[in-house]
């Protein structure tokens, strides 16, 4: 492992980098449509579609 180097006393700390540095010079934007199947929890084919 290797140590850290010494600073001087009174020395402020490192500043961390972004945590999603690659992301944070891009806006993105993420749209979620969802559709409900009318009584889908009494049709057989819908719950085998949904793993039930």
């Amino acid at each position: 492992m290797r140590e850290a180097a010494a600073r001087p006393v009174g020395a402020p700390p490192p500043r961390p980098a972004p945590r999603h540095a690659a992301v944070a010079a891009h806006r993105h934007s993420l749209d979620l449509h969802v559709k409900d199947a009318k009584d889908w929890q009494r049709d057989p084919e819908q719950l085998r579609r949904l793993g039930f």
